[in-house]
């Protein structure tokens, strides 16, 4: 049963993230209810979902007073930008294409993938990179160095810089992702 302090202990490991760091945006999203909150003796465990929110929460960390808002905003980015209904999912490209509207359920699709399926299914999937844009809201999803789909706000041109300066963001590879759902939820 993976809780909420094993998966700070795991993402602090696996991303390279100061332990405190992670533990205090849990916090912050403990407060908002994002992540389950214990009571007394009772534990709760935690859902795939939950450790998405935290990881989102930690590679876009735009401070903790904004913890919480930035992983809503960051988990409810459309695909391509597209505001829900604006196009027909059955014509979103093959990663998309099974409902996911927005950044928060692919991501979660994709963890789910990494922990409960066998390890030949998801090999193809350990070699993507995962981009979280800082100076602009935006996750990116590459396979073999490949764009293969990007969420975006509403209206924003998907290709395009959103700041012509410069662009900071912070990107995991698949294996470490894969690394944390797997020591979370026991994958094989």
């Amino acid at each position: 049963m993976a809780t909420v302090a094993n998966a700070v202990d795991v993402i602090a490991e696996e991303l390279h993230v100061p332990r405190g760091r992670v533990h205090q945006l849990a916090r912050r999203l403990k407060e908002v209810g994002a992540l389950p909150v214990g009571r007394g003796r009772f534990v709760p465990k935690i859902e795939p979902g939950h450790v998405v929110s935290l990881i989102i929460s930690t590679c876009t960390d735009s401070g903790m007073a904004n913890a919480s808002a930035s992983t809503e905003s960051y988990g409810a980015l459309r695909y391509g930008g597209l505001r829900r209904g604006g196009l027909d999912p059955d014509n979103y490209p093959e990663p998309v294409k099974y409902n996911f509207y927005t950044a928060f359920d692919y991501l979660t699709v994709l963890f789910e993938k990494f922990a409960f399926e066998d390890g030949e299914a998801v090999r193809g999937y350990a070699n993507c990179q995962i981009a979280f844009s800082k100076n602009w809201h935006e996750i990116t999803v590459s396979f073999d160095g490949k764009r293969e789909c990007s969420f975006i706000e509403a209206g924003a041109l998907a290709d395009h810089w959103q700041n012509p300066a410069i662009h900071h963001c912070t990107t995991i590879s698949g294996i470490a992702f894969g690394n944390i759902a797997r020591r979370l939820f026991g994958g094989k």
